[in-house]
């Protein structure tokens, strides 16, 4: 097992503009060239002055990654995400959802992912 730690920019929306993540994964295979994971995470968003912006966002990610070296892997993850609601309609009572997809007045579930590069210490 290990800990998730990373931070992100959002270069295409105006909500919110910084992200902090961590979360906990664990390694299903590891041989010399290719590693499968899981990694459950939680991210919190922050506006561009930093503030800290209520949205919060759970994923559960599987990470395939190709070994480079003994400490660098390139991955690219797909994932199934829980979103609430950024702005929440008005005039709602309770929670309102949209089973798939992206919707800045619901709670959400959808799907996305991430590629990147990790370095192993």
């Amino acid at each position: 097992m290990y800990s998730v730690l990373g931070i992100g920019i959002y270069l295409n929306d105006d909500s919110f503009k910084y992200g902090l993540e961590a979360g906990i994964g664990a390694r299903l295979v590891q041989k010399p060239r290719f590693t499968l994971a899981t990694e459950l995470v939680h991210r919190t968003h922050f506006d561009k002055d930093f503030n800290y912006d209520e949205t919060n966002r759970s994923s559960l990610r599987v990470v395939p990654a190709i070994n480079l070296g003994r400490q660098l892997q390139v991955y690219a993850a797909p994932s199934l995400t829980y979103t609430e609601a950024i702005h929440p309609e008005p005039g709602t009572k309770g929670v309102t959802w949209r089973s798939w997809g992206t919707d800045r007045t619901r709670n959400t579930l959808h799907g996305g992912g991430t590629v990147g590069l990790t370095y192993i210490f």
